[in-house]
């Protein structure tokens, strides 16, 4: 299981689920729900740097069921320019 403490750890601590948010933010479509929940309990359990992910990851699947994007977080750079997606 990804999520599991290693030996020395008695339970998982925000950054760990902040590096499994990470990698399934970058899985394919039917994966990356899995972010948002991991990327959440990270950011609830004080983690700053969840708080992007945790938007990265809802703007990531609303663009992979063919929504819009919530929070502007996906882009693709052209040359000189940002297009937002």
């Amino acid at each position: 299981m990804l999520c599991q403490p290693n030996k020395k750890q008695k339970k998982l601590i925000a950054s760990d689920y902040y590096k499994a948010a990470m990698i399934f933010q970058h899985a394919p479509p039917r994966q990356q729900k899995r972010a948002i929940t991991l990327a959440k309990k990270s950011m609830n359990m004080g983690y700053v740097k969840a708080k992007w992910l945790y938007m990265a990851a809802i703007d990531r699947a609303l663009l992979a069921s063919g929504e819009k994007q919530k929070f502007g977080t996906q882009f693709k750079v052209l040359k000189n320019n940002k297009e937002v997606r």
